[in-house]
């Protein structure tokens, strides 16, 4: 038989609401804020992915539903400007740096090799150096990674191993990496075909593109919470169904 939700996710419910309302006013300019169409569009995805994970798919009490309430009190900031990257050390400094075990060292290393440019193109090497990376928890190098495995450069195909590293890059905040699990379980190449885990991967990738060069410490907490929780997501054989009223589903809105 169908329960009215409780005061918890009725409150959820209402801060999807009030969440598509700053969409609205950003996206028209209604006067109290100015028009701008990268906050609509985040609004819209905080909205989403709210719906999608606290609405039926998250428990109250749980570290998610926690995360996601969180989430909605998230005020609007002001974009702010990526720092400029300090220079790139001497091929001979980075080569000290990665043997040593520097991450980010061997990340930049194992681009170098890649793209072929200041050094001899070699993706064999380069896919050595990202594993050193991505093992020590480096988002890019993860998401290199997986590229590498998903079109075999440098390394045996391997889509289990790509949607591996895609997950563990995702989880940290990667948007490129969000945005290739978006397409994974929207296609279903490795069989595990997920409308609505596609679209919530595509919502997180827009909402981390625009908090990740412009999140306040407040913000901070909260979202890094709710990227760790989403990254240990396992995808669903299909949508989970709401309790039977009408042979309604529930789902994400378009």
């Amino acid at each position: 038989m169908y329960s009215e939700p409780n005061d918890e996710i009725r409150q959820l419910q209402e801060d999807v609401l009030e969440q598509r309302r700053w969409s609205k006013a950003y996206r028209e300019g209604d006067g109290s804020v100015q028009r701008d169409a990268v906050l609509a569009d985040t609004w819209e995805s905080m909205a989403q992915l709210t719906e999608y994970f606290g609405t039926g798919r998250a428990s109250p009490g749980t570290p998610i539903f926690k995360a996601l309430v969180g989430l909605t009190e998230i005020k609007p900031v002001e974009r702010r400007g990526i720092k400029s990257q300090a220079a790139m050390p001497s091929m001979d400094e980075l080569q000290a740096k990665a043997t040593a075990g520097d991450p980010e060292a061997q990340y930049a290393l194992g681009w170098s090799l890649h793209q072929g440019r200041i050094i001899k193109k070699n993706d064999t090497e380069a896919v050595e150096w990202w594993i050193k990376a991505a093992g020590q928890g480096h988002a890019r190098a993860q998401y290199r990674l997986a590229d590498a495995y998903w079109s075999g450069e440098g390394v045996p195909e391997d889509k289990g191993m790509a949607v591996k590293w895609y997950t563990e890059a995702a989880g940290q905040g990667d948007p490129e990496a969000q945005d290739a699990l978006s397409v994974v379980y929207m296609n279903g190449t490795t069989g595990q075909k997920n409308y609505s885990l596609s679209k919530a991967w595509e919502n997180m990738a827009q909402l981390t593109s625009y908090l990740g060069a412009s999140r306040s410490p407040a913000v901070e907490p909260v979202f890094g919470e709710v990227l760790r929780l989403v990254g240990k997501i396992q995808p669903k054989a299909k949508a989970v169904e709401a309790p039977a009223v009408a042979g309604e589903r529930m789902g994400l809105h378009s």
